[in-house]
C-alpha cells in the first residue's frame, strides 16, 4: 500500500519526517512528487495541500 500526506507546507512537513527519522528517496525527478521512505523504508508522498498544477510531464512546483 502506498499513501500520501498532504500537508500545507510540504517543505517543512520533509524537514519533520527527516527529524522522525525518514528521508527523500533517491531517484526521483527534481519537480516531481516528494517521495519519502519511513525508517523501515515503506515509501509515502508528501502532497500539498488542495488544488494544484502538473505541467505537461507530470511535475509540479509546490516546492518551490
Amino acid at each position: 500500500m502506498h499513501f500520501d500526506v498532504s500537508a500545507p507546507d510540504p517543505a517543512v512537513e520533509q524537514r519533520r519526517v527527516e527529524a522522525l527519522g525518514g528521508r527523500r528517496l533517491e531517484g526521483y525527478d527534481d519537480g516531481g512528487f516528494l517521495v519519502m521512505g519511513n525508517p523501515e523504508g515503506n515509501e509515502f508522498c508528501i502532497i500539498p495541500e488542495g488544488p494544484f498544477e502538473l505541467d505537461d510531464e507530470g511535475r509540479t512546483d509546490y516546492l518551490g
